[in-house]
């Protein structure tokens, strides 16, 4: 929306604006925050309870979330791994107009069979599953693909040092990934996972936990 600052003698541009008296106040664009988790709740551990909620639960907790980033200035959210529908479904609200910032999103994460995250995951149990997974995001709407490339500490069964993936089977992510419209987040808490995501040429590391000189050189050269 545009917005003009009013002048002394009232008058103001033309054309059917709406004009807004901002006098004293700071005018500023929406605001992007790209990596948050809508349905999980603070100081929670979401591998426990999520399980337990329903999806309408769910959905009225992504909304309240949603409505705090709104309420600060964020009129853009990331949402890089949850529970699918449940955020599909609020998503869709606001594109058809309800209150709440716009979400991107990558539905559940893709990760490995106790893996971290597991409780909101697309479990790989070999490379022939990938392809599915990833059409499966494609054709509900999806616009990231969330790999955990390494361990976390917020799941009891993964170590943050444990590399989930290697290289191949993350370029075989990424290559489908891209055949199909769909972006790319690696989680990587290792300066391993950091160099195994930037080859495999994923589109955003999250966190990048240990990446050293020679990966983020690569990153600068890419970009």
């Amino acid at each position: 929306r545009d917005v003009y600052k009013r002048q002394r003698t009232d008058t103001v541009a033309s054309g059917g604006m709406t004009v807004i008296d901002a006098h004293g106040a700071v005018v500023f664009p929406g605001l992007v925050d790209s990596h948050v988790h809508l349905a999980f709740a603070p100081h929670v551990s979401p591998e426990f309870e999520l399980g337990g909620l329903s999806d309408q639960e769910l959905v009225d907790r992504i909304r309240i979330h949603a409505m705090q980033h709104l309420e600060a200035g964020i009129t853009s959210v990331r949402d890089l791994g949850g529970p699918g529908e449940p955020l599909r479904t609020f998503a869709a609200s606001v594109e058809s107009g309800a209150a709440g910032p716009r979400v991107w999103m990558s539905g559940p994460v893709i990760t490995r069979s106790h893996g971290h995250c597991y409780f909101v995951g697309d479990l790989v149990g070999d490379v022939s599953d990938i392809s599915g997974l990833v059409d499966g995001h494609a054709d509900a709407g999806d616009g990231w693909i969330k790999v955990m490339v390494t361990g976390g500490a917020l799941t009891s069964t993964s170590r943050p040092e444990d590399l989930q993936f290697d290289v191949d089977t993350m370029r075989t992510v990424v290559n489908r990934a891209h055949d199909r419209g769909l972006r790319v987040a690696a989680h990587v808490l290792t300066g391993e996972g950091a160099r195994v995501a930037v080859e495999a040429g994923v589109d955003s590391i999250e966190h990048g936990v240990g990446a050293d000189r020679e990966t983020l050189d690569q990153v600068a050269e890419r970009n």
